[in-house]
């Protein structure tokens, strides 16, 4: 509220706006509710790193493959080979992070099965 003062002056604001601290708290409120849905969306949406679909990929060979390849032509396959190539993009792409993160820690067909299983929404 803007007045004069017995001596001329104007007083700036001696009562507090209810309207304009609400419209304040209001504003706060809804830039920190931004925020937090930013934060979930990027947490939800996560998608592995090449590296991650690298060691998902070398897993699934090993597992796979394993008795009839070396971990040495493993590695060459995933660092080589244009259809290894191709996986890792389309892992990057289309998987999401915790089925990779779940295929990099399987220890059996049956486990990278029921990693698949696990991303089924009904």
């Amino acid at each position: 509220m803007i007045g004069r003062s017995a001596g001329g002056m104007i007083a700036f604001f001696q009562k507090p706006d209810q309207n304009a601290m609400a419209a304040r708290s209001t504003s706060v409120s809804a830039t920190l509710t931004l925020a937090l849905a930013l934060v979930l969306l990027a947490a939800c949406s996560r998608r592995p790193s090449e590296t991650d679909c690298r060691v998902s990929l070398a897993n699934f060979l090993r597992l796979q493959m394993g008795s009839h390849l070396t971990n040495a032509r493993i590695n060459e396959l995933v660092e080589k080979d244009p259809v290894s190539q191709t996986m890792i993009q389309r892992c990057m792409s289309d998987k999401s992070y915790e089925l990779v993160q779940c295929e990099m820690t399987a220890q059996s067909m049956a486990d990278l099965q029921h990693c698949k299983s696990d991303q089924v929404k009904p």
